[in-house]
């Protein structure tokens, strides 16, 4: 059988499908518009196309308290005019407020050094909580001391040693005290500006003595979801009334707890084949995270209580620690998944992130902090680099067959289209044969030729290190392929 040249254009244009980990889908049928894997890039920005994610900036002129971790951050929010709004941090025991826009500052000190810390606000005060030292409550302004007693959220009868809290149906809800590790208290409602928890307030027990503890609280709206670490509860919040175990699956961490448009998306770790990322409008939890199951087996049990969880407008990002897959290790490694889309992609960072909240500017402008383990508060997705470093990446694109996957094909040329291709190598990767380097693409179209590729099945991968302005790679066009036949 003689060769055939085919002069049909191969074009592959469109990415919408995210990214597909081999255990979860087979080569058979997998989408063309779908990657096999993504690091360090998005597919919503703009839709279709493959973009690098942004970096992350430091978020005043220094650390939060030295080197230490900073385990808590809060943006509370002033009812009034503003003038007391805060922007928080914990690290060493410490809670600071950024000063302006530039420097930490002590508003409250003598906390148990390295304790996850949460806030909750209500009547317009927030209160802190680390599920060791007693709950104080501050009302943002930075000549005023934090509350240790009484005042109008009744912190001295705060129910002790709790860790979390959400604000349900006019009441605050509390829970997760190690003293009583199935327990949820609930204020009372307010009178007069004030809450009571001695007057008017109840507390349920949930499942008591079940060899699982209360790891996590969030609500839907109209609902308040309990975890535990293999179940997840439902209640209504009325007093006398029991909470209703839902399902077996619950979560490790509290806050992997994300709160989205559809609902709460959720980390599970405890359970044979169904440990991923779970979403509930507060009826069975839908498991969001099979096309990464690869990533998300790689997962350490250790980390599972650390997980932590984030939302902008279209995307949810959990830190899920460093991670090996196909015998390669990725630092810091997130997991995001794109509501909108819903399909999925990885990202990984120079720093470790463990706590993260909004940022509300001064001009209006929403932005997104992260505490990492060496003591800083950053801007995410800002800027070019990630705290100085560049930011690596890879992408290995749809796979190509031309004609039949039995035929052997041999690829002599290809066009590749960018915006601003700072560092973008391309490779070409034949079968299971290792990747060969086509070059480096410095133009916004570029023609790699003479290639002499031959193979039944084609990837397109590209990788690189970058520091300048992110790119976007819009595509490619194959357009000297031979058939070979079925050799």
């Amino acid at each position: 059988m003689g060769f055939t040249r085919i002069t049909q254009p191969f074009i592959s244009d469109n990415f919408v499908g995210g990214s597909i980990d081999e255990g979860a889908v087979s080569d058979f049928l997998l989408p063309r518009n779908a990657c096999r894997k993504a690091i360090n890039v998005r597919f919503d920005v703009p839709l279709g196309g493959i973009t690098q994610r942004k970096g992350t900036t430091i978020l005043g002129t220094d650390k939060v308290n030295g080197s230490n971790a900073v385990v808590g951050l809060y943006n509370f929010r002033d009812a009034g005019s503003g003038s007391n709004n805060q922007m928080l941090a914990v690290a060493n025991g410490t809670v600071r407020y950024l000063n302006g826009s530039s420097v930490w500052t002590n508003t409250l000190t003598g906390d148990t050094a390295g304790l996850a810390t949460r806030f909750v606000t209500y009547l317009d005060l927030v209160v802190r909580m680390n599920g060791t030292d007693a709950a104080k409550s501050w009302d943002g302004d930075t000549g005023a001391a934090w509350v240790t007693t009484g005042g109008n959220l009744d912190v001295g009868n705060w129910p002790s040693g709790t860790k979390f809290a959400i604000v349900f149906n006019g009441r605050i809800y509390a829970t997760g005290a190690t003293a009583a590790p199935d327990r949820l208290y609930a204020c009372s409602i307010p009178s007069a500006g004030a809450i009571s928890w001695t007057s008017g307030n109840f507390n349920v027990d949930v499942n008591p003595q079940d060899g699982m503890n209360i790891t996590g609280i969030a609500t839907t709206g109209d609902i308040i979801l309990i975890f535990k670490d293999r179940a997840m509860y439902r209640w209504k919040g009325a007093a006398g009334g029991d909470p209703n175990q839902l399902i077996n699956i619950g979560t490790p961490s509290h806050n992997s707890i994300v709160r989205t448009d559809q609902g709460p998306i959720y980390f599970f770790g405890r359970g044979l084949n169904s440990v991923g990322f779970y979403r509930t409008t507060g009826g069975y939890p839908e498991l969001i995270s099979r096309t990464k199951q690869d990533w998300v087996d790689a997962i350490s049990p250790s980390y599972y209580g650390t997980i932590a969880g984030f939302c902008d407008a279209n995307n949810v990002y959990w830190s899920i620690g460093s991670v090996t897959v196909d015998s390669k290790t990725y630092t810091n490694a997130w997991y995001v998944f794109n509501l909108t889309t819903e399909t999925s992609t990885i990202f990984s960072f120079d720093d470790r992130f463990q706590a993260f909240s909004p940022y509300i500017l001064s001009t209006g402008e929403v932005t997104l902090i992260g505490g990492d383990t060496d003591g800083h508060a950053q801007t995410l997705f800002s800027g070019t680099t990630d705290n100085a470093v560049a930011v690596n990446f890879e992408a290995e694109l749809p796979p190509m067959y031309f004609t039949g996957r039995e035929r052997v094909k041999s690829v002599n040329e290809i066009c590749a289209f960018t915006k601003k291709p700072n560092g973008i190598h391309l490779y070409m990767k034949a079968d299971d044969h290792s990747p060969v380097l086509l070059g480096r693409i410095d133009d916004r179209e570029q023609r790699f030729t003479n290639l002499n590729l031959r193979g039944r099945k084609f990837y397109p991968i590209i990788s690189g290190s970058n520091s300048q302005a992110v790119w976007t790679y819009e595509g490619h066009v194959v357009t000297d392929v031979i058939d070979e036949g079925t050799i």
